[in-house]
């Protein structure tokens, strides 16, 4: 009986159960590694997403430091100075109604947050985080701006008649327990992303949060939040059970709470109230 030659041996490849045993054996460690990678790809973007606030808040306390109030309405041209940024509609980057230039604005890596898409649709999303405050003009509630409100910004109506109901800008002393009291939430005009952007005009100017989080980390577990003091905490709420029609992520919106009021629930309750977030 001969037997093969040396040379004929070397040749031999793996047998057909060889192959499947080492390619089941690679699907299992795919299996066990990928949600562990994704899982710390997304605690890396939330470290960085919460970076990007407290740079933000350093850039608050100046200028609160220079001027005794937080900004009001424009708080992205308030802020540029401090963050070197660049605004469309300034003379270096031009606005001309499109949204070509619209992601071109600076600094973009430190108002976008890298858990959230960089479009919707072909349209730019850039500025992923909401002031607190409100769409249009109201007395009932203690917040710091009004965004997306030509009245609130010009104080005229459409017909150019003279209106009187800006809000009127907040000092940091009025601030109770600033620990406890949201200032920047994740949050933006997600059925419009183009009108919440680092901008001049006044129709992209819907940068008030209306006592709004988006949870955009950890699957929809978790949100970020920039609190008066300066840092910054992440939120985990089991029942934020809204669903954003526009971006499937969860959301918290409560226009009561202590956490969207800096007079700590004083004019919604008649006395303080602490949140029933922040337990």
């Amino acid at each position: 009986m001969s037997h093969p030659s040396p040379a004929v041996r070397k040749l031999r490849g793996f047998t057909l159960v060889e192959l499947l045993v080492v390619i089941g054996i690679i699907a299992l460690l795919i299996s066990i590694l990928l949600p562990a990678l994704n899982k710390a790809r997304q605690s890396a973007q939330q470290v960085t997403c919460m970076s990007n606030m407290r740079q933000l808040g350093l850039a608050f306390a100046q200028y609160t430091n220079n001027y005794n109030s937080y900004p009001n309405y424009r708080w992205p041209e308030a802020l540029t100075p401090y963050v070197r940024g660049t605004l469309l509609g300034s003379p270096s980057l031009p606005d001309d109604g499109s949204n070509t230039n619209l992601g071109s604005v600076m600094p973009l890596n430190l108002i976008h947050c890298p858990s959230v898409p960089a479009d919707r649709g072909g349209t730019p999303i850039t500025l992923t985080y909401g002031m607190n405050g409100l769409s249009f003009y109201a007395e009932w509630w203690a917040n710091l701006i009004v965004g997306a409100n030509e009245w609130a910004g010009d104080d005229k109506d459409d017909s150019g008649k003279e209106v009187n109901n800006k809000l009127r800008r907040v000092k940091p002393s009025k601030i109770r327990h600033a620990s406890e009291f949201g200032v920047l939430t994740e949050s933006w005009k997600t059925d419009a992303p183009h009108q919440s952007a680092w901008a001049t005009a006044w129709w992209r100017l819907d940068v008030s949060n209306n006592f709004k989080c988006l949870f955009v980390h950890g699957g929809g577990k978790s949100t970020n939040i920039l609190f008066a003091d300066s840092h910054v905490d992440s939120l985990t709420w089991k029942a934020a059970s809204n669903i954003d029609p526009y971006t499937g992520y969860r959301y918290l919106q409560d226009q009561d709470d202590s956490l969207f009021n800096y007079d700590y629930g004083i004019k919604r309750y008649g006395m303080e109230k602490p949140s029933k977030y922040l337990k």
